[in-house]
């Protein structure tokens, strides 16, 4: 009976010891520092991405046929996206949300806050497991993020996309130094499944 119990308890530490190497070594050393190299299995992230948008001029019409014209001048839209990431042992496993296009040619990205508000309308799209490449990309993707100093940014073609990160130890507001897109840049949008 002691054997027994004994030999349990050697099989979990290996079995415990051996997911750790695992885990510690899908992450480099310069990205072990990343919100997704550190998150739990009881813990998710939530990432929400705004970006700009320029639109085409259109012709839109009222709900009684009247034509209105979009002014010459560029006009562009803003669009915000959520992504929900899970952990389960070395799974990850990634909700992707949309909402409708908002335009706001004279809004700021001020409406972008820490805390998801109904008026996004967020609808799942995509519930699947990241391949390791796209799990790394997000870590990396960590990398090119900056603080943000200011808070009161115009809609404008050169802005940069913006990015909330929440999880149980982060709750931030950054930039993207580079005009990434995480839903144009995970393999698992460009396989046609978005």
């Amino acid at each position: 009976m002691k054997r027994t119990g004994i030999f349990i308890f050697l099989l979990a530490a290996t079995a415990l010891l051996s997911f750790s190497f695992i885990n510690a070594t899908l992450f480099p050393e310069h990205l072990k520092n990343t919100q997704i190299a550190k998150l739990k299995e009881t813990d998710s992230l939530v990432y929400y991405q705004c970006r700009t948008e320029s639109v085409k001029a259109q012709d839109l019409y009222t709900e009684d046929g009247k034509k209105i014209e979009m002014k010459a001048k560029k006009q562009f839209v803003t669009i915000t996206e959520k992504f929900k990431l899970y952990k389960t042992g070395t799974v990850y496993r990634l909700q992707y949300f949309d909402s409708p296009t908002t335009w706001y040619p004279n809004k700021k990205y001020a409406y972008l806050k820490l805390t998801e508000k109904p008026y996004w309308e967020f609808k799942l799209k995509l519930d699947t497991i990241l391949p390791e490449e796209d799990v790394l990309r997000l870590a990396a993707y960590e990398t090119k993020l900056r603080s943000i100093t200011e808070y009161d940014f115009r809609v404008l073609e050169d802005n940069s996309p913006q990015l909330i990160i929440n999880g149980k130890k982060i709750s931030e507001q950054f930039c993207v130094t580079e005009k990434i897109v995480l839903s144009s840049a995970l393999s698992v949008f460009k396989n046609g499944k978005k």
